[in-house]
């Protein structure tokens, strides 16, 4: 049985999904937050009471489905580089998905939001694995990686991108 969810919880996805949408279709300075807590169907007070302020939502957000992602992988350091690739082209199947909202977060200028949870979940998961200099490469060099490949609108398909890492020494 599914326990159920606090009140809370569903204010707060109900807000981050409303922004989720939101973005896609209109620019993030566009989006106000009346028109948002009227889309998620909460008050502005809810609003307040879990947010700063957008960008916060637009945070919270990519940290919520970057958890997601992290639960249903099994995300954790592999030494083996047939499971490190699978996991890779797994993450990335995973962000094409999202394909539509990235474009949104580029298109606004907030791509460093997905920047900072890539780091802050990478050093959750495997940080303990690398030594401080070593980790910050993979961190950036994996991040500019999935922006290239954003940026080239997908030219290659996710496993021939995750093949790559095979060919760069970490």
């Amino acid at each position: 049985m599914i326990p159920p969810r606090n009140t809370n919880e569903v204010v707060i996805e109900s807000i981050t999904q409303a922004m989720a949408a939101m973005i896609v279709v209109r620019p993030f300075e566009e989006i106000t937050v009346t028109e948002l807590v009227r889309r998620a169907g909460v008050s502005r007070n809810s609003f307040y009471r879990n947010f700063r302020d957008k960008e916060d939502v637009l945070r919270r957000y990519i940290e919520g489905e970057t958890e997601e992602w992290i639960g249903r992988s099994g995300w954790v350091h592999v030494v083996d580089p047939e499971e490190n690739r699978l996991r890779m082209e797994h993450l990335l199947l995973h962000m094409y998905e999202y394909r539509d909202f990235v474009a949104g977060l580029m298109r606004d200028g907030k791509m460093h939001l997905m920047a900072a949870e890539f780091a802050r979940a990478t050093k959750q998961n495997i940080g303990r694995y690398y030594d401080p200099w070593r980790l910050a490469f993979l961190i950036g060099g994996v991040y500019q990686l999935y922006v290239h490949w954003v940026e080239t609108d997908y030219a290659l398909p996710p496993k021939e991108v995750a093949a790559l890492f095979d060919t760069f020494e970490i």
